[in-house]
């Protein structure tokens, strides 16, 4: 993690190096926070916390709720004046109502202030106001880098994306939209002179600097499209103008005279003089009298062809209604005779109809007495029948009774014998179910037996516990090791890498050398030394050759001694790993067994074991003897002849009850039955006896009845007799009636349709006299007058009309002609040609200016077309150039991942789309294709991401050195993630401290986690300074800060509010 990475837009090793911070010794170019000091902000009252003006860590430590988040949202709020995780939810709201602690003193203000390592101090008070008087007054200023050449336009934005990682997953960099990480990471893209080079030539676009060749086009379209407007409308004018017959001013005066002599009347009506000026005018009254004389003419001449037809509908409808009065006057007279013989005919009618009521009444009286005969003959029969009932039921009712008392006895002996037996039965069940669960305890209590103590499984689970701990422990310290030797083996494979091209080089050279000797030459070619003749020279670069083939030796021998260490320590993580899967699942045996030897304790003795399980098992044992022994006795008793003959004793009992029961409800029906039968004959005989001495019939019963039917027969003809009658005399009434209606509506209808002929000929008469024109007589006279007066007037409109139309068309020449002239007056002022120039000249000269036009409109198009290319072709460069700019960024962001998860295919990548920046999940090579197409979110764990958000942080923090102030501000970055990557996370962030010189501030909820942390950075000697958050107080939150004493390398303990 020590190692400079080449990324770009970062300083170059030589800078970075100048400027770092190796631990335990300062350069000039960082500072650092000494102080911290909160009052009345949030839950703090007035918290006060010392820093070493050094790399180091701060740790806080507290439950939820108490003001972790606080602190560090208040150091954001310091720098920045803003807290990003409130922007969503502060509208409407004030500061003071979410910043300032609730119960603060009236007096006491809110406020922050920061001390840096280089004297100078921040002070932020509420509202939201630098203090300038506390020494900087620009933060952007005072943070910036000097070699830091991108703008910053936004400091809070700089800070989220390299120092702060909040608490809320939607503030972390790789939880934001794909637009919000590229608003984050452009002005660090350094993309500005893009955009600046796009708006110097004009290219695509909404500024004005982009659309100044649309206003240029434009500008030269408008004045193309008023050239050719006007020779369009120069032509057409001209065309128009060439007719014959124009009148000017003096001649359409003539005209309009000779007009108004022939029809004077036209100005009659309240029109205008002809003094009135404009001819327009005049022109436009005399059309408007010619159309009103005409529209006179045909409205009176449609009057007179009504008032003709009115005068001959009177005529015609006079005479009709005199016809209609003589007819009227004789058909009344004929009315009288038919009236009297209706009233004769009603009068026979009502007689008949009461003759038949009269026979009527009589056959019903008839009937009503003979029905009365007849049901009484019908009664002595019933009563006869209920007699013979009653003595069969009287007799049935003697033997059920008998039936009744033995059935009574059976109940009786089967109720008892159905109660022992249920006795027993009750026993020998309660006595099996004793005995079965003294057997099932003696089952539990020889298991027991068979189980080891309690303590003896509590032992080993936590022996088998701690063994497991120690091997997790072993297996993080093989991982350790393992980055190490892969390090290592990496650095011996470039080393013989290096070693074998050196060698090649050497022995290549050397090689050629000794080629090219011969046994003759003595002189050295490389050290110009002289050797013997013979072929010493030759023999000794041979020689050298192969004395430089060993020299790879070590290289190669230290690489595999790496590999073999490399294998040797994965074997061991193996095996330790499969030592802790069987540690895990020995303790998962013993759990078990634990947990069946304390149900079967909880099952035996209740809660706790309070007697040897043997004295239990030999009292369980008596137990089952007595019982089983108990239960035999009983079974022979159950068993005995009269407890078990004659079937079973219930069902029997059960037969005897329902049989005396049916007896029982038999006899009460039979009871009932003969109350009933005898009340019934009872009241016959009272019914036949009151019916005889209303009708007086003591005599024969059989001739009363012979003698009423007969009667009956005889009224029933005389009846239809007397009908007929009555239908004869409502038929001749119903013939009188209908002979009168017909005649009286005959009458009616002339008495109306006379009515109506004199209703008509008076709205006639009125309609005539409406006509005030034709008088009140109404006769052909008035016709006639009218009628001379209209052929008078059409006469003259004959006489006008043809001068009318003369005199429109020739001034609509004479307007054509002017027209043409001011169209070429305005062309002329448009070409800014001179006054004599012709007709032929000035749409000549229109015509090259149109052309000139076009091509300044064509020239403009095609440098429009260009910039655009060109904004294209700058937009793809400025896309690839961000993608090249990410590449790193997203290697150093894998890097420290797979530091603190320890898998490689844990990850995403960054890809820029336009001006987004989407994240991609990294695809295993077990996963499927379309995985390297999701959202990492859909992909991994909350802890995963977690992990993610980390290491972007410190990878942009490492990618862009835009601040003097090396730190890292990160709320709880551990949340989800388990003790082992917690180590590997406290690894990572000693190695910042120690390489790069951070100051690191750090946050968690669990104090165990904070102890380890701290222990993690105290063993590599790095100062770190814990703030325990105890509790609310009166004064604000309580707070526990433990210091770090260079001296003793130490902490010493402070509370405070």
């Amino acid at each position: 993690m020590g190692r400079d990475c080449d990324i770009p837009g970062r300083r170059s090793p030589g800078t970075r190096r100048a400027i770092r911070v190796c631990y335990g010794a300062e350069v000039m170019s960082s500072i650092y926070i000494s102080q911290i000091q909160l009052k009345e902000f949030r839950n703090f009252g007035d918290l006060t916390i010392d820093l070493p003006a050094a790399p180091g860590v701060m740790i806080v430590h507290g439950t939820n709720g108490l003001g972790k988040s606080s602190l560090f949202d208040g150091l954001e709020w310091a720098l920045t004046g803003e807290i990003d995780h409130f922007n969503e939810w502060k509208k409407g709201a004030k500061p003071k109502d979410y910043l300032r602690r609730w119960d603060a003193p009236a007096q006491n203000p809110t406020e922050i202030s920061l001390a840096f390592s280089d004297g100078n101090s921040l002070r932020r008070i509420l509202p939201n106001t630098l203090d300038v008087k506390a020494g900087i007054d620009d933060v952007t200023g005072f943070l910036r880098d000097e070699n830091w050449k991108q703008k910053i336009d936004s400091l809070h934005r700089y800070l989220l994306l390299t120092h702060f990682l909040g608490q809320s997953t939607l503030s972390r960099m790789t939880h934001r939209k794909p637009e919000e990480r590229w608003e984050f990471l452009e002005q660090p893209a350094q993309s500005e002179w893009a955009t600046e080079l796009i708006n110097t030539i004009h290219g695509q676009g909404n500024t004005n600097n982009a659309k100044a060749y649309d206003r240029r086009i434009d500008a030269w379209t408008d004045q193309l499209d008023i050239l050719q407007d006007l020779l369009d409308r120069e032509a057409s004018e001209w065309a128009d103008a060439q007719g014959q017959g124009a009148l000017d001013d003096n001649a359409a005066y003539v005209v309009i005279e000779s007009i108004t002599r022939a029809l004077p009347s036209v100005y009659d009506s309240g029109n205008a003089s002809l003094e009135s000026p404009g001819i327009d005018v005049l022109i436009d009254r005399i059309a408007a009298g010619e159309v009103i004389i005409s529209g006179f003419v045909s409205s009176r001449a449609a009057n007179m062809e009504r008032a003709r037809a009115i005068l001959e509908q009177i005529s015609t409808q006079d005479s009709h209604d005199r016809d209609s009065s003589l007819v009227i006057e004789a058909s009344r007279n004929n009315l009288e005779p038919y009236r009297l013989a209706s009233t004769d005919r009603k009068s026979e009618q009502a007689s008949a109809e009461s003759k038949v009521r009269a026979h009527e009444d009589a056959i019903k009286n008839q009937k009503e007495k003979l029905d009365e005969l007849r049901l009484i003959r019908t009664q002595h029969s019933q009563i006869e029948q209920w007699n013979t009932e009653l003595t069969g039921a009287t007799a049935q009712t003697s033997q059920i009774q008998s039936e009744i008392a033995e059935a009574k006895t059976s109940a009786e002996y089967h109720s008892k014998r159905r109660s022992i037996i249920q006795n027993l039965d009750l026993r020998v069940a309660e006595c099996n179910r004793q005995l079965a669960e003294q057997r099932e305890l003696r089952l539990k209590a020889e298991q027991l037996l068979k189980l080891m103590p309690a303590s003896f499984y509590v032992e080993k689970i936590g022996t088998l516990q701690q063994s497991s701990t120690a091997a997790s422990g072993l297996i993080a310290d093989f991982d350790l090791s393992l980055e190490a030797l892969q390090t290592q083996t990496r650095q011996g494979e470039q080393e013989l890498e290096a070693a074998r091209l050196t060698f090649d080089n050497i022995t290549g050279a050397v090689a050629k050398i000794a080629e090219k000797l011969t046994k003759s030459d003595c002189e050295c070619p490389v050290c110009a030394s002289t050797f013997d003749p013979n072929g010493e020279l030759q023999r000794r670069a041979f020689e050298a050759v192969e004395r430089l083939a060993p020299t790879l030796v070590p290289f190669q021998d230290r690489l595999s001694e790496l590999r073999r260490k490399e294998t040797e320590l994965k074997q061991k993580k193996v095996e330790a790993l499969v030592e802790i899967a069987s540690y895990g699942s020995q303790i998962a045996d013993f759990n078990r067994d634990l947990a069946q030897r304390n149900e079967i304790v909880g099952s035996i003795f209740g809660t706790a074991q309070e007697e040897p399980i043997e004295t239990v098992l030999e009292r369980i044992s008596v137990a089952v003897d007595r019982l089983s022994s108990r239960a035999e006795q009983l079974d022979r008793r159950r068993k005995l002849p009269v407890l078990v003959t004659d079937g079973d004793a219930f069902d029997a009992w059960t037969a005897a009850i329902r049989r005396q029961n049916a007896l029982e409800a038999n006899l009460a029906s039979l009871v009932r039955d003969i109350t009933s039968l005898e009340g019934r004959v009872e009241a016959e005989k009272n019914a036949i006896e009151a019916t005889t001495q209303a009708l007086g019939a003591e005599a024969d019963l059989g001739a009363l009845i012979a003698d009423a039917e007969l009667a009956l027969t005889s009224q029933t003809q005389e009846l239809v007799s007397a009908r007929q009658a009555l239908d004869a005399a409502v038929q001749a009434a119903s013939q009188a009636s209908l002979v009168l209606a017909q005649t009286e509506a005959s009458l009616q209808a002339m008495i109306e349709e006379v009515e109506r002929g004199r209703n008509l000929i008076k709205s006639l008469a009125d309609e005539w006299r409406s006509m005030d024109y034709l008088g009140d007589a109404i006769n052909s006279e008035a016709l006639r007058s009218q009628a001379q007066m209209l052929a008078e007037l059409s006469a003259a409109l004959e006489l006008v009309r043809p001068q009318i139309v003369r005199l429109r068309d020739g001034r609509r020449i004479w307007a054509r002609q002017s027209s043409h002239r001011e169209t070429i007056e305005r062309l002329r002022e448009r070409l800014t040609a001179a006054p004599n120039l012709e007709r032929a000249g000035l749409r000549q000269e229109a015509e090259r200016v149109i052309g000139v036009c076009q091509k300044r409109i064509l020239d403009i198009g095609r440098a429009k077309e260009i910039a655009q290319n060109a904004t294209t072709e700058v937009n793809r460069k400025v896309q690839e150039f961000n993608a090249d700019f990410l590449k790193p960024l997203s290697a150093l962001m894998n890097k420290l991942n797979r530091a603190i998860l320890s898998e490689p295919d844990i990850g995403l990548d960054l890809k820029v789309e336009k001006k987004k920046i989407a994240q991609t999940a990294i695809k295993s090579a077990d996963a499927p294709d379309f995985v390297s197409k999701l959202n990492p979110q859909l992909v991994h764990s909350e802890g995963q991401m977690a992990a993610l958000a980390v290491s972007m942080l410190c990878a942009a923090n490492l990618s862009f050195p835009w601040c003097r102030w090396p730190a890292l501000v990160m709320d709880d970055p551990l949340q989800h993630n388990d003790v082992i990557h917690a180590a590997a996370f406290a690894d990572i962030m000693c190695n910042l401290v120690e390489a790069r010189g951070h100051q690191v501030f750090l946050s968690t909820h669990d104090i165990a986690q904070a102890e380890f942390l701290r222990r993690k950075f105290s063993s590599r000697n790095i100062p770190c300074t814990s703030v325990h958050l105890l509790g609310r107080g009166r004064d604000g939150l309580e707070v526990q800060v433990k210091g770090y004493d260079s001296g003793s390398g130490r902490q010493a303990s402070a509370v405070t509010n």
